[in-house]
């Protein structure tokens, strides 16, 4: 399931804020370096900075592990134990000491380690580790979409800027060529 992040006033909110930062953000890079920024730089830095990205990544990080922790039902289980015990009958069972440690016909102090390895869950582990994989694909899929999504989101919110940018270019080299016209009317008509 996609959620529904960029859709209507967020996706606006988000490009308005694209806008702000980059032209925020330019002022710092200009001041830093005199190159424009490109769109792979641009790319990068809103990939690195975007916390959407980096919850998804760690949803991904999270559903490998999950494969390993399906995977550990294949080992078997160790237990260490130890008891102090005076031979009553039935006075260790309740400890859940198992083994001939927790047998109830010796005394003294006893340890030792206890095995358990599960040789037949009928399919539960193995569909426990398919489950974990294929959640895992769809994780991935998911932080890829989102990347895309982020990338659209990034690249409107750029060549907006580059376009209103241009504009204010036109519009300062129209207002410069309209005052360089009327001083050459308002010469004409003096004359």
């Amino acid at each position: 399931m996609i959620p529904h992040r960029f859709s209507g006033t967020r996706l606006g909110f988000l490009t308005a804020l694209l806008i702000g930062g980059l032209l925020k953000t330019q002022t710092v890079w200009s001041q830093e370096t005199s190159k424009d920024l490109n769109v792979l730089d641009m790319l990068s830095r809103t990939e690195a900075a975007s916390p959407d990205l980096k919850a998804a990544l760690s949803r991904e990080n999270q559903a490998r592990e999950t494969i390993k922790i399906f995977q550990s039902y294949y080992y078997p289980e160790l237990d260490l134990e130890a008891i102090d015990s005076n031979g009553f009958p039935g006075s260790t069972s309740d400890l859940g000491v198992r083994g001939l440690m927790g047998s109830p016909f010796r005394k003294g102090p006893a340890g030792g380690v206890v095995s358990t390895l599960t040789l037949y869950d009928f399919g539960r582990s193995r569909y426990g580790v398919q489950a974990a994989r294929e959640e895992l694909i769809a994780t991935e899929q998911e932080r890829k979409i989102l990347r895309f999504q982020i990338y659209q989101a990034a690249l409107r919110a750029y060549f907006d800027a580059c376009r209103y940018r241009s504009q204010q270019e036109t519009w300062r080299n129209i207002g410069g060529e309209i005052v360089r016209v009327a001083k050459e009317v308002e010469h004409f008509v003096k004359t």
